[in-house]
């Protein structure tokens, strides 16, 4: 029963910290094309941070983990994310080309640290290999973790081989006038 309180309570803080240590107001799922040009050019909104979401495996010295897998080609406003200086557990909050970020339970799961090699696999790519560069607090959203890298490079070349299209599936969003 303790053991029961105790991840509970673990749990309600992951939730907790992602939305009291994030800069987002509005989340959008799913959007579709004219939306994010018309959130785009509202003169309301400070900044977003948009990003693809698929199911992915994540492994590292034949440990294996199911996880959920985010990816921007535009990073520049990631500070807004659960992936922000606030919620850093260890490491950096810099991403580059064949970098991730993996949360908490990720880096527990298969036992990587910072500047460890590790291969994420999407369901229709090959392994891909990256840097840990930052591990951060568990993300309330994926209870079997959440990794997040830059679409661009030799992962890009690699989706991009395997998919037809790429679809954004969430937006974050931070206004700076709530009243426009």
């Amino acid at each position: 029963l303790q053991n029961s309180a105790n991840n509970a309570s673990k749990k309600y803080e992951d939730v907790i910290s992602y939305y009291n240590e994030t800069d987002f107001d509005f989340m959008v799922y799913n959007p579709i094309e004219s939306q994010l040009e018309t959130i785009s050019s509202n003169e309301n909104v400070e900044k977003i941070f948009a990003y693809s979401v698929y199911g992915a495996t994540v492994s590292k010295d034949n440990k294996s983990y199911d996880v959920t897998a985010n990816f921007a080609g535009d990073i520049s406003n990631i500070s807004i994310s659960m992936f922000n200086s606030r919620r850093l557990i260890d490491g950096s909050c810099e991403l580059g080309d064949n970098e991730v970020f993996i949360d908490k339970n990720i880096s527990e799961q298969i036992d990587a640290k910072n500047g460890d090699s590790i291969s994420i696999k999407l369901s229709k790519t090959g392994a891909m290999s990256f840097v840990v560069k930052g591990i951060f607090k568990n993300n309330s959203s994926e209870d079997k973790g959440t990794v997040m890298f830059k679409y661009s490079g030799n992962a890009k070349t690699e989706i991009d081989s395997k998919y037809d299209t790429i679809s954004i599936k969430n937006l974050m969003i931070k206004a700076s006038n709530y009243n426009g």
